[in-house]
């Protein structure tokens, strides 16, 4: 949390949103999705369209 504060945190945030900041932190603390299960969510939801 220091580093997010301290703005150390922004090279891991892409688009600059705070939907970023909210992912770092639930990854963080293991409240959230792993990257490689959203990622194929991600995936699989653009191949489906």
């Amino acid at each position: 949390m220091h580093a997010l504060r301290k703005g150390q945190s922004r090279s891991f945030n892409l688009t600059g949103d705070i939907k970023d900041e909210v992912r770092m932190i639930e990854r963080a603390f293991g409240l959230g999705q792993c990257s490689l299960t959203e990622a194929m969510t991600m995936l699989e939801d653009r191949l489906a369209a």
